[in-house]
Parts: structure tokens; C-alpha cells; sequence
């Protein structure tokens, strides 16, 4: 990737399923191989606390369900990464949703799944709330 596009940030992105151990060495690698960063994390496999019909499904979860997750990966990477840039990705759905993954450590915040549930109007709320 860096000889395809040697001026880009690369960044690797951690699920949160991942064992701590497994996370740190991938984390390792990353920043060994010159990542700008890490995105901590992507969705779930995890469905505890799920009481949908649709919680017996497989495929991944992400919004609401993954937020605590995503807020302890987030201020886990905040310390391990160093000097890296944290994205703190999952269950972002309000302004102080994204206040708190600041919070917690990441350097950024993306909206996904929550601009599905509040619409264009999460992002102005999310600004407001940084």
C-alpha cells in the first residue's frame, strides 16, 4: 500500500472481538509497519444484552450495542497507540455519544449507523458536543 499511494495515511482498523493480547501484537504490527493510526473497532459478533428476535441472526452488530465496547477499545488504543491517531468507531448516536469517545481517548469520531437512526442533524450535534 505504501508504494501505491506513499503520501496517504494508512490506518488499521481492530474489531472488538479480538482477544487483548491479539489486539496489542496487531497493534504492534500496525504501528511497526508505519500505520498513521488505528480504528478501534468495527462490529460484533458479541450479542450479550440483545433482546431483539433478531439477536439469534448472524453477521455483525454495530450502533447502540457495540457503544460500551467501543468506548473501552477507544480509551485502550488512546494509551497504546502513542503518538498514533485513535478513530473511536461504534454506537456513536448522539452528541454526547461522541463527547464521550473523545473522552475516552480517540483522537476521532465517525458517524455511521447512528446517522440512520438520527439523520443529518447528528452531525451538527455531534460538533456542538466536541
Amino acid at each position: 500500500m505504501r508504494a501505491a499511494a506513499p503520501t496517504r495515511p494508512v490506518l488499521a482498523k481492530l474489531a472488538p472481538d479480538l482477544e487483548p493480547a491479539v489486539r496489542d501484537s496487531l497493534l504492534d504490527a500496525a504501528v511497526g509497519a508505519g500505520a498513521a493510526g488505528v480504528i478501534g473497532s468495527n462490529s460484533t459478533t458479541g450479542r450479550d444484552g440483545l433482546r431483539s428476535p433478531a439477536a439469534v441472526e448472524a453477521g455483525g452488530v454495530s450502533g447502540r450495542p457495540l457503544r460500551e465496547r467501543a468506548l473501552e477499545i477507544a480509551a485502550e488504543l488512546g494509551v497504546a497507540a502513542g503518538d498514533r491517531v485513535v478513530i473511536g468507531s461504534g454506537g456513536i448516536g448522539s452528541g454526547a455519544d461522541a463527547r464521550a469517545m473523545l473522552d475516552a481517548g480517540a483522537d476521532l469520531v465517525p458517524l455511521w449507523t447512528g446517522m440512520i437512526y438520527a439523520g443529518p442533524g447528528l452531525i451538527g450535534e455531534a460538533v456542538a458536543a466536541c
